[in-house]
């Protein structure tokens, strides 16, 4: 599917020696991607491995589960009205 998106709608856009940054799923990686993206003129460039240490964000998000799941209780009593108080202000 990646492949046919690549040949059809991406590769026409494309001009001689830009760029591909993708990441490490499995179907980038495959011979026909590469050709067809070689055949364009371009490269393709691979992000190093997943490293969530050096991405803040998710310690956060890891941070915020653990104070959610220790306080369950509290938070579902103060779900709805952060809803509400979430939907006045993106209303507004």
């Amino acid at each position: 599917m990646f492949n046919f998106w690549l040949e059809k709608i991406l590769i026409p856009e494309l001009k001689a020696r830009q760029v591909l940054i993708r990441d490490n799923a499995t179907f980038y990686k495959l011979q026909t991607t590469h050709e067809l993206i070689k055949k364009a003129g371009c490269e393709i460039l691979f992000l190093p491995p997943y490293s969530s240490d050096l991405n803040p964000i998710e310690t956060f998000w890891a941070n915020f589960k653990k104070i959610v799941a220790a306080n369950l209780n509290k938070f579902l009593l103060l779900l709805k009205p952060l809803i509400t108080l979430f939907k006045v202000y993106v209303d507004n």
